[in-house]
């Protein structure tokens, strides 16, 4: 994609959340009573020690420094309207490798803005945020690919726009327009694995409701991915297809689609720029009932990558708990590259008489738009809170994300992250906090990285209404 594209869509798309933005205002003296603005502020500092402040595979020494979090927030609601703004940033002050003595910068900032516009028929969103992180701390995202568990050095922006509006909602015709442009910007890194890209996706629906319990939905979709690569990676995907929705009776529904998608992938071969093109039908079917403690499901999808069909199955069953909820899918998976894979994903919440904990295991399986390569992904979540009296609190928390590389040649990765920390709250505006954090990363072909830090300071978190 030309950078002049990317520049129209991005203007149009702000152009179109400002007109979001003043529309809603115009409108907020109709608004429901009861409306108001919510301000939030936060603060932490804590005096950190870590062993690898750079995220180096040989670091010289460790390093002791400052680190403070800010944070702020705006929040305004009616029961139609929604229009939310963050800043967020942290500041490192001390003696860092590399440095020539005391040194301050501000790093992991970010600022997001969300707008949701919802009455009976229409519903208005519009998001934009845009984020600069250190990659050594880049958040693993349930889309992460091999850039992400890579836990190099360098600087990583990532900015996203996105719009949707649907229209009809309780009537029997409706319409569905939406479009996102999502950018990945690397500077200053250690390796050729982390490289430039952008992806605009743009998705056209309508629905028709033929009876209370069946609708039919034509819909159309454009995908396009530019990568500044070494083949410099240009893809784009095409869809057009049919989906179903029916309600075959009180607690047993069916959903399904059926499309015929089209991949036309160009990259530089031998100094020459070629173009491969693969299509064919693509399906997804799914069948769930409702039973007196949860549901059980099925699904089954079978679908057209650069690097041909995959066919997957599930099988669901979620159940409601006096005290949390849980969730079990098992499922297989074949390509025509890949042998067939056993998948899993589960999801366990349960509030507990002293706290709280959580658990996540998600897998997919899917070709890596960065190079082609069937891929497995795994990532694995663990939050634990333990409310040791009204004033103390101990909390762990565990991310793991892995990426297996099924075809031929394909690279192996992962990356960890674990902490544990202890607040007490010292008065009604101040929060003791202490704790460790160890994160650990490792690719192929590459040695290991390994992360110890121990903190403490203070915090506060604090809202007022202007």
């Amino acid at each position: 994609m030309t950078a002049q594209k990317r520049w129209l869509i991005t203007t149009g798309l702000t152009l179109v959340g400002a007109l979001t933005f003043v529309g809603a205002r115009a409108q907020e003296n109709a608004a429901d009573a009861g409306a108001g603005v919510e301000v939030t502020v936060d603060v932490k500092s804590t005096l950190r020690f870590t062993d690898n402040y750079e995220n180096e595979q040989n670091p010289d020494s460790g390093t002791t420094f400052l680190r403070t979090d800010l944070g702020f927030g705006v929040l305004s609601e009616t029961r139609s309207q929604r229009f939310e703004f963050n800043l967020r940033g942290q500041v490192d002050a001390g003696d860092f490798p590399q440095s020539d003595g005391f040194e301050t910068s501000l790093e992991n900032r970010s600022a997001d803005l969300a707008y949701q516009h919802e009455t009976r028929d229409t519903r208005l969103r519009f998001n934009a945020r845009t984020r600069r992180t250190e990659v050594r701390d880049t958040a693993i995202s349930p889309e992460f690919d091999l850039r992400d568990t890579f836990a190099g050095t360098g600087t990583l922006d990532v900015n996203r726009l996105a719009f949707d509006i649907e229209t009809g909602r309780s009537a029997p015709f409706g319409l569905k327009f939406g479009t996102s442009l999502r950018e990945r910007n690397y500077s200053d890194v250690s390796s050729d694995n982390l490289f430039d890209s952008d992806t605009v996706d743009l998705d056209l629906s309508a629905r028709f409701d033929l009876s209370p319990t069946l609708s039919v939905s034509p819909f159309v979709g454009l995908s396009e991915y530019d990568a500044e690569d070494l083949p410099e990676t240009e893809r784009d995907r095409t869809n057009v297809g049919l989906r179903v929705d029916h309600e075959i009776a009180p607690g047993l529904s069916f959903d399904g689609q059926v499309s015929f998608d089209r991949v036309e992938t160009t990259e530089t071969v031998g100094g020459e720029r070629r173009t491969t093109e693969t299509d064919g039908p693509s399906a997804r079917l799914g069948i769930k009932t409702d039973r007196a403690n949860g549901t059980i499901g099925a699904r089954y999808s079978t679908r057209i990558s650069a690097a041909g069909r995959r066919d997957t199955i599930w099988v669901d069953r979620t159940l409601d708990l006096p005290d949390g909820s849980f969730g079990l899918s098992l499922g297989l998976t074949d390509s025509e590259e890949t042998d067939t894979r056993a998948l899993a994903a589960l999801r366990y919440d349960r509030e507990l008489r002293t706290g709280a904990i959580s658990a996540s295991l998600a897998q997919s399986a899917d070709t890596a738009l960065e190079d082609d390569d069937e891929v497995l992904r795994t990532r694995v979540e663990f939050n634990y809170d333990y409310q040791i009296n009204a004033d103390s609190t101990i909390r762990a928390g565990v991310d793991f994300a892995h990426i297996d590389g099924l075809s031929d040649n394909a690279t192996d990765s992962q990356r960890a992250r674990l902490n544990v920390s202890y607040n007490h709250g010292l008065s009604n505006d101040w929060d003791l906090t202490t704790g460790f954090e160890h994160s650990y990363s490792k690719r192929d072909n590459s040695s290991d990285r390994t992360t110890n830090t121990v903190f403490m300071g203070l915090e506060r978190s604090f809202s007022f209404r202007p």
